[in-house]
């Protein structure tokens, strides 16, 4: 990895409601992985064109996996995950992509999937990564599948976890969107119902917290709002005669999309392997780590690919 293009940053002083969110997740799921002296995760930044800096977690030696996270989300949702793929032989890099998490400073096309492939790319050649497993969750995997179609060479894998594009949006989730965006929660009560949408098990947390969170999300709507236009819409074509070999898998009790049928989804992407957890939804890698990761590295390991 080149040094004068990448380099270890201190944590933020200030970090946004959803990232404190996500953290606070991850504390209560028991995977906060930072402290753990044998899971030394390192929180770098990279110069990308325009001046804008892209910020990303690193961990572990070996064949490279990059992860994406999803809509409103941020790199901290893997870090669980991150750890259990180093220990098993793997350098894990999480980026927060443009516009999210720490990743500030890029205009507001860069929000759009189009954008965030190219954005992508710059990060992937500015480390100068060698051909690796790309994985993403929600709105991440849809850029990640259009990385694998657009950069087939640079690609040796692809795991999609309950992507957006792949089947429509849920009838709950329709259902709630008539009654204001779940994901963009303005009251407290929206709030729970976004974690109970996301999650099959969702935290319980202090009412003053959620207060907190909320007046995030109130004072950024109009930025919020804007990003939804940008995004939700997108479509993405999953569906290749040939590509990287190609992971979907799914909680079994995924609310936010409605999962396509199986023979679907083979016939979408011919050789795919799918893999179905239990007592799981939106976000796996937040609500069992260790399953993800076990079910990931059996797929790559099965492909034969690093």
């Amino acid at each position: 990895m080149p040094q004068f293009l990448s380099r270890t940053v201190p944590a933020l002083s200030l970090a946004r409601q959803r990232l404190l969110l996500l953290l606070l997740l991850l504390l209560l799921w028991g995977a906060a992985p930072a402290a753990r002296a044998d899971c030394p995760i390192e929180a770098r930044e990279l110069p990308l064109a325009g001046g804008a800096i892209l910020h990303y977690s690193q961990t572990g030696d070996g064949p490279p996996v990059v992860l994406l996270h999803g809509l409103f989300a941020s790199k901290e949702q893997w870090h669980g995950l991150m750890c259990h793929l180093a220990a098993a032989g793997h350098q894990v890099l999480a980026p927060d992509l443009p516009g999210y998490g720490a990743s500030r400073g890029f205009p507001r096309q860069d929000y759009a999937l189009p954008r965030q492939v190219e954005r992508l790319h710059e990060f992937i050649t500015g480390l100068e990564l060698p051909p690796l497993a790309l994985a993403g969750n929600s709105m991440g995997g849809a850029v990640a599948g259009l990385y694998a179609r657009q950069h087939p060479r640079q690609v040796s894998s692809l795991a999609l976890l309950a992507p957006m594009g792949l089947g429509d949006w849920s009838p709950r989730f329709k259902q709630l969107l008539s009654q204001g965006n779940p994901l963009i929660p303005l009251s407290i009560d929206a709030f729970d119902r976004e974690l109970a949408l996301l999650m099959a098990r969702p935290p319980q947390l202090p009412r003053a917290y959620k207060a907190k969170v909320v007046a995030g999300y109130q004072s950024e709507q109009p930025h919020y709002r804007q990003v939804w236009a940008l995004v939700h819409r997108a479509r993405v074509d999953y569906c290749a005669p040939s590509g990287p070999p190609t992971l979907v898998l799914w909680g079994s009790q995924e609310q936010l999309f409605a999962r396509p049928p199986e023979p679907a989804v083979s016939r979408c992407l011919p050789g795919s392997r799918q893999v179905l957890l239990p007592g799981v939804g939106h976000l796996p890698q937040l609500e069992a780590p260790q399953a993800t990761a076990a079910a990931y590295l059996d797929f790559l390991s099965r492909t034969g690919t690093p």
